[in-house]
């Protein structure tokens, strides 16, 4: 925007300047007013101003660039806290990791270079960095780590030592409420606009940030863009994955990562639906001996977990060591078995009840059941847990029955199109009492 307020002017100029040096020249020799010399003597003090003209656009254009690495600098430190604070919530207390494993899954073609058969959590910047072109494609089970995979990239990359000013900044973006009929890089800006807006990101500084190819896309959560039920001639993440495809950079496709479920993704794959140009790696489940460390490192009385370590150990392919096979899972046992009674401080519950649970399944519900309450204690507000229950479980039943949209499907919460949850009745009730005071005249 800058640059076209400038260069306008400044091209203007030159025509006019240039007409004038033509037309005075032809005057002075169809008419002979004067000698050719004195001519161009008499526009010589025209040039200072074309000069000024110039020197006046090539600052305009500096600070113009000095004006956007500014905000890549605020943008990149912007979201390394916010990153750090949500890392923060999904690992929770303690800050301790699970330094998963992951695998490649080389697609039949296409596939991007530089990528090495195996990795981990700790590594994941260096094994990213070698990929030619930088495009990775993150996919594992549900609860296996992949947003905490793509937020320690994140943070990797603003916090490596190599990191430049011309680096672009790791941007993570929610696919679930992309209407895909809007192009990619459209949809990006308004994305960057909306969530950067309170930092001084103005669309049209978002639209440069994007096109400028300074900012590294992280697209969380492509199988959250549709259900199962959807069609696959309209699903929104086959349209996602072709304008990915499409998304190119001067020196060719143009870096992006993306994450994923293993099974909407290999979905998508057996109809020749796939990031090209990118290196597929798959998170493992996490070992008996990274859950039974993982456990005691949460615990502030390890002995209490001994049975459970020592099922894990004995019975590596048993029902715990599958139902506590990812990070979300052993997240939800530390927390919900680590809860503590408010008065007394005496644990609530011993983790060797998890021993008789006769399936993942039944693990599963039974720590589900036993999380909320667990973690409204750690992080306590003045609603009661069972109203929290209770008003989350109204919410999940109406994304449920929501059809995807442009802006909202089964996992997005967007504020301003939950008002069916009141019922027609209280939105109309609350509307005929809002109505006049929006119609009332303003005081004089």
């Amino acid at each position: 925007m800058t640059r076209s307020r400038t260069r306008r002017p400044a091209a203007v100029y030159a025509v006019l300047q240039a007409v004038t040096v033509m037309l005075a020249l032809w005057l002075s020799k169809h008419f002979q007013v004067a000698r050719l010399a004195a001519t161009l003597v008499a526009l010589a003090p025209t040039l200072p101003g074309a000069y000024l003209t110039w020197a006046a656009y090539r600052d305009d254009r500096r600070e113009a660039a000095a004006d956007t690495d500014a905000k890549v600098k605020t943008l990149a430190a912007v979201v390394a806290a916010a990153e750090t604070r949500q890392r923060a919530q999904l690992i929770g207390p303690g800050a301790h990791r699970i330094d998963v494993t992951f695998h490649q899954r080389p697609e039949p073609a296409n596939n991007a270079t530089g990528a090495a058969a195996h990795g981990r959590l700790t590594d994941i910047v260096s094994y990213y960095q070698n990929l030619r072109p930088a495009r990775l494609v993150i996919t594992g089970e549900p609860g296996a780590g992949k947003t905490l995979l793509a937020l320690d990239l994140i943070l990797g990359l603003l916090s490596h030592p190599g990191r430049t000013d011309t680096d672009p900044v790791p941007v993570r973006f929610s696919l679930a409420g992309w209407n895909t009929e809007q192009p990619l890089q459209e949809w990006l800006a308004h994305q960057v606009h909306q969530q950067f807006r309170d930092q001084g990101i103005t669309l049209a500084d978002a639209t440069t940030l994007v096109n400028g190819y300074r900012l590294l896309p992280v697209l969380d959560g492509l199988d959250e863009m549709d259900t199962d039920a959807t069609p696959a001639g309209h699903r929104r993440a086959a349209r996602a994955l072709e304008q990915l495809n499409a998304y190119q950079a001067p020196t060719g496709s143009a870096p992006v990562v993306l994450t994923c479920r293993t099974t909407q993704y290999e979905d998508l794959a057996g109809l020749d639906l796939r990031m090209r140009e990118a290196a597929r790696i798959q998170l493992n489940d996490v070992t008996p001996v990274q859950a039974a460390a993982y456990l005691t490192a949460r615990s502030t009385n390890p002995a209490r977990w001994q049975p459970v370590i020592d099922t894990l150990t004995t019975a590596p392919a048993g029902t715990l060591a599958r139902s506590l096979a990812t990070p979300w899972r052993l997240n939800l046992a530390a927390t919900a078995y680590e809860e503590r009674h408010p008065d007394t401080l005496t644990y609530l519950r011993e983790p060797d009840h998890l021993l008789t649970l006769a399936s993942p399944s039944a693990v599963r519900d039974h720590l589900l059941a036993r999380y909320l309450p667990a973690a409204a204690h750690q992080h306590p507000t003045r609603y009661r847990p069972d109203q929290t229950h209770r008003w989350l479980a109204a919410l999940a039943t109406h994304l449920a029955a929501t059809t995807p949209t442009s802006t909202a499907n089964s996992a997005d919460i967007v504020l301003h199109e939950l008002w069916p949850m009141a019922g027609p009745r209280r939105v109309r009730t609350t509307d005929t009492l809002l109505a006049p005071s929006s119609h009332s005249p303003s005081p004089p």
